[in-house]
């Protein structure tokens, strides 16, 4: 997937086909490391996960965001037979790191809200591990004047 930039509309996307720890497994992480060396291991985690995404980025040569933005992650969660499914909530943690190195690459000047008019989060299970992160202006998003066109994006992002 690549990134473009048209007219007054623009919607960039990337794919980062890997499965990402969900909070619990990254909490279990904290934890284990405490007391010697209070957040070791989740602070490797975080770099290397992070140092992973850029090169996804990099590929889809997404570009800087230059006025606030929307962003959607769509989650694909691989399930084998009766094997119960991580909590939504849990997948979904993974975006902090996605944001972190989409700032360190300077492609988003900041995930506040004078950026980020919100997020939005899809999944779809029994399809591999992976998450599809599109980065859109308000007019593309259906997004005008703040308020969201009902059911507009989750059409446009399933189908």
């Amino acid at each position: 997937m690549s990134g473009t930039i048209y007219g007054e509309k623009w919607m960039q996307a990337f794919l980062i086909p890997i499965k990402f720890d969900s909070f619990n497994d990254y909490a279990a992480k904290l934890k284990k490391s405490q007391p010697k060396r209070r957040y070791f291991p989740a602070r490797i985690y975080k770099r290397d996960i992070e140092d992973r995404i850029v090169w996804y980025i990099k590929a889809a040569k997404i570009k800087p965001v230059t006025e606030m933005c929307f962003i959607s992650f769509i989650w694909y969660e691989e399930k084998k037979g009766r094997e119960k499914s991580r909590d939504k909530d849990n997948i979904a943690f993974a975006k902090k790191f996605i944001l972190d190195r989409l700032q360190k690459r300077r492609i988003l000047p900041n995930d506040n809200d004078e950026w980020v008019a919100g997020f939005a989060d899809f999944f779809v299970y029994g399809e591999g591990q992976k998450v599809i992160v599109r980065i859109e202006n308000l007019d593309e998003a259906g997004i005008i004047d703040g308020e969201a066109d009902s059911g507009s994006q989750k059409d446009r992002v399933i189908n």
